[in-house]
């Protein structure tokens, strides 16, 4: 859509008290791009992350053991999950307890379809690994090219787009839903979904062109 930023995770953050840092970086832009995100394409590679903060190691190895079987055993052989143990001495170390695993599928569309699960107390890291494997098999059986969590995170960027998107999801979430009741209301965009709550469907949007009147 035109637009460049960037994320940094400077420290990691667990329930109770928190206390994850992040930094991030955008270049203004005169407006955004529509985007349109409907073909799936195929599986490239599956990569991931498997992270913990003061536990020991064993737990982001189960993590990411079981997360690769259940990938292996659904055809899906090119994967590769990384391993991030931190204990207190290093800066990104959270202040409390906590792990979870992060997957990400890239397609030759040029799309990414995410998932992941979180640790909990009393919860097997075999659990987790599991979990997060098997939510991101759900969303490529859809052949939609947006997962759930992003679908409803672009809407307020295709509102204020100029010109025409359309993206396909693989869950049109309730948070999706208000997401664009709200971008109507407020901005005045409007919208079309094919689909109904629950499953896979199509947003469209005509944004509103909005621009940054600050830029020349």
């Amino acid at each position: 859509m035109g637009l460049k930023g960037s994320v940094a995770l400077l420290r990691r953050g667990f329930y109770p008290r928190g206390g994850g840092i992040v930094r991030t970086s955008v270049e203004p832009v005169k407006t955004l791009k529509p985007i349109v995100s409907t073909e799936f394409g195929e599986v490239l590679r599956i990569r991931g992350l498997s992270y913990s903060s003061r536990l020991p190691i064993h737990i982001v190895e189960r993590m990411a053991k079981s997360a690769e079987q259940t990938l292996r055993e659904s055809g899906y052989g090119n994967f590769e999950v990384e391993l991030e143990c931190l204990q207190p001495e290093h800066s990104k170390c959270a202040v409390d307890q906590g792990c979870g695993i992060i997957l990400l599928a890239e397609l030759s569309s040029g799309a990414i379809v995410g998932s992941d699960s979180l640790g909990a107390l009393g919860k097997p890291a075999e659990k987790v690994g599991k979990e997060a494997a098997t939510k991101l098999l759900n969303q490529l059986k859809t052949e939609a090219p947006v997962d759930k969590h992003l679908g409803d995170q672009l809407i307020v960027y295709m509102a204020l787009a100029d010109g025409y998107s359309k993206i396909r999801v693989s869950e049109l979430t309730l948070h999706t839903i208000t997401c664009i009741h709200v971008s109507e209301k407020i901005v005045g965009a409007k919208f079309e979904v094919i689909g109904e709550q629950g499953k896979p469907a199509t947003v469209a949007c005509n944004g509103i062109g909005l621009l940054n009147r600050l830029l020349a």
